[in-house]
């Protein structure tokens, strides 16, 4: 739409760096667009940048600027011939959007939205009554369709990434400088290593829990050289252990300076009635093992013991994790890249926010984003694959294809009810794009009695292509 249409009809505004409508199916059933008609706004995002060096992305879906902008009801010439001119071919095939803007801009319903922009002095004072009403014998409208190609895909970013409330787990420090490029992220992880996954790996207990005890693996010799003892459970404590174990652990790994980021879980030892069984976790697989007890080398292995009353769970059993980040300052160390707090906490904090997923795309495209800031911790586990895809290919499909050409003759039928004088011009294209045209815009067969006019006229236009 550009800066100028959008603001003279009801676009839902989730941000403010493009103009695009998504039209939901039936509206193609009709010519006419009220200014009071709410509009969905297209997200703003990138599938096709690469770069890792965050800046404003080049090739957003729903084009920025006023290069693809609507230039409404104008007569004149070098006007409309310098915005024709400015045009660039880029993106996906919509033909169906171009019809809907097309009729709807001469429909009507529209003038409402014309006669404001008169008032402010975007349009001709001359045309602040357009669009005229259809049966005005004198008035013949008409529309040029060009384009190179057939309808392909178009796509949204979904609901719930749009919303400008919605947070990606991503912060930045900007530094206080207006450029991207040297701006520092934190991306917040969604598990804790270690060793592997354990879900699913402990037992329901019938018995009373006594006690267990966590043994890890500090410098990845495969020997366990620090153990946590939790005692003193109460008669019905948890007897489902994974999700217990699983907040405990992130506990103990976040709250023991000695638990380092590359501290692997290896096993706990549960006491239950006068049995003492060890899981171990390793490679994925576990089993009950004779109890090893709290020793290594015939000593005791350091560590402390805490009492289930006094333990600290709140963290985890609230649903509010014990944070921790990968920065990209130092993604190239593997001791420092992985921290507790969001870089740049030390220094002004005014320049520190989580970033919204419109935020995001704006400095990274889609892929780009996954890339830099989610391989790495996807790669040593602390975020899912799923999170990892949800950012690099977040869009869904708004119309493939066949529904996108059903809306193109849904919005021809409508046109040529209309009486409106339809010219399509295929500029380059291929023959096979030119049936579903021939469907859409010639009108039914008439009879040889009938005056009706010939209210579509196709052509093709074919050039050599460019050397470059």
């Amino acid at each position: 739409m550009g800066t100028t249409v959008s603001q003279y009809f009801t676009l839902d505004r989730q941000h403010h760096h493009s103009a695009c409508a998504e039209f939901s199916a039936d509206s193609f059933a009709t010519t006419a667009l009220s200014p009071e008609t709410p509009l969905e706004q297209v997200g703003h995002f990138d599938p096709y940048s690469r770069s890792t060096i965050g800046g404003h992305t080049p090739y957003q879906w729903c084009r920025d600027g006023e290069n693809a902008a609507i230039l409404p009801h104008s007569s004149d010439a070098t006007q409309l011939k310098t915005q024709i001119g400015a045009l660039e071919a880029w993106g996906n095939t919509a033909i169906d959007v171009g019809m809907k803007w097309g009729t709807a801009l001469l429909d009507p319903a529209a003038r409402p939205a014309v006669q404001a922009m008169a008032g402010d002095g975007l349009v001709a004072v001359s045309n602040a009554s357009r669009p005229v009403d259809f049966d005005v014998h004198n008035t013949v409208k008409y529309i040029v369709v060009m384009t190179d190609g057939e309808n392909t895909t178009q796509y949204d970013l979904p609901d719930n990434m749009k919303d400008p409330g919605a947070m990606t787990g991503v912060w930045v420090n900007t530094k206080g400088t207006e450029t991207f490029a040297d701006d520092d992220y934190s991306v917040r992880l969604e598990r804790y290593r270690t060793g592997s996954d354990i879900t699913n790996y402990f037992p329901t207990y019938s018995q009373d829990i006594s006690n267990i005890v966590f043994y890890f693996d500090t410098n990845n010799d495969g020997i366990q050289d620090i153990a946590h003892k939790i005692e003193g459970f109460p008669n019905g404590g948890p007897k489902d252990l994974d999700d217990f174990l699983e907040g405990a652990i992130a506990t103990l790994i976040a709250t023991d300076g000695n638990l380092t980021d590359s501290a692997h879980f290896m096993g706990a030892s549960i006491k239950a009635g006068n049995t003492s069984l060890y899981y171990g976790v390793n490679d994925d697989t576990n089993g009950t093992l004779p109890d090893v007890g709290p020793t290594m080398n015939h000593e005791t292995i350091p560590g402390k013991t805490h009492n289930y009353s006094t333990f600290d769970f709140t963290s985890w059993s609230t649903g509010t994790e014990i944070a921790k980040y990968y920065w990209t300052r130092t993604g190239n160390d593997w001791s420092e890249r992985y921290q507790s707090t969001v870089d740049g906490l030390g220094g002004n904090p005014d320049h520190i926010h989580e970033l919204n997923y419109t935020e995001l795309y704006d400095r990274f495209g889609t892929q780009a984003a996954a890339s830099h800031l989610f391989s790495q911790p996807v790669n040593h586990g602390y975020i899912s694959s799923a999170r990892y895809w949800t950012i690099s290919q977040p869009y869904e499909v708004v119309a493939g294809p066949n529904s996108a050409d059903a809306r193109l003759d849904a919005i021809c039928d409508s046109a040529k009810a209309q009486g409106i004088v339809v010219f399509a011009i295929g500029f380059e294209a291929p023959r096979a794009v030119w049936r579903p045209w021939r469907t859409a815009l010639l009108p039914p067969r008439i009879s040889s009695t009938s005056t009706a006019p010939i209210c579509m006229t196709l052509s093709q236009v074919s050039h050599a292509p460019s050397p470059n």
